[in-house]
């Protein structure tokens, strides 16, 4: 499924598949891998998205038969737009991207992944910083690769669009921000 929007200088794709659970995590979660480029982060431990967690992933997913893999392609329609800039440009349609993946879950059951780090809290505010239980526990979800996902095999693999990276503190052509709703449900669509 496609879905094509341009918005603010913006247009985003939406790609969707998919998979039963048990493929998925047999052959896109490499735990080991992704756990070691998880701890060269600096969110490691510092956010309720990010690893370690305090329950075991593997059990949770696998509560659910089904993933629903939903990827927003970004392509800004500014050239030569610097890095550091492209959040600004990019997070409102982050945060629509991962409210419509918790309305899915409400709406269905199971359990949603958000794309990338927790936006819930601004940076170093997130509370596991003091010890605290999540403030934003109804709005924060881990992300799939927080689950142990290899998401650039997923992108390559399922939906045949290779991630870009940004060099030299440009924003590349595009960019892809994937999440999913593991869930029972029969028939999940974006």
């Amino acid at each position: 499924m496609q879905e094509v929007r341009i918005m603010s200088n913006i247009t985003t794709q939406i790609l969707t598949a998919t998979i039963a659970t048990p493929v998925y995590v047999d052959h896109y979660r490499d735990a080991d891998r992704i756990a070691t480029l998880c701890r060269t982060c600096t969110q490691y431990g510092r956010s309720w998205g990010c690893p370690p967690f305090e329950y075991d992933v593997l059990s949770r997913l696998q509560a659910y038969n089904q993933v629903l893999i939903v990827a927003m392609k970004v392509e800004p329609m500014v050239s030569g737009l610097q890095w550091s800039e492209v959040e600004t440009h990019i997070r409102p349609h982050r945060k629509a991207f991962d409210a419509r993946l918790l309305a899915l879950e409400r709406q269905h059951g199971g359990l949603a992944c958000h794309a990338g780090s927790c936006i819930s809290c601004a940076d170093g505010e997130c509370a596991r910083l003091c010890n605290k239980p999540c403030r934003h526990e109804q709005l924060m979800r881990p992300s799939l690769e927080a689950y142990g996902f290899d998401v650039e095999k997923t992108m390559s693999q399922i939906f045949n669009l290779p991630l870009q990276w940004p060099a030299h503190n440009q924003c590349p052509e595009y960019l892809v921000y994937v999440g999913a709703l593991f869930h029972n449900a029969h028939d999940v669509e974006w």
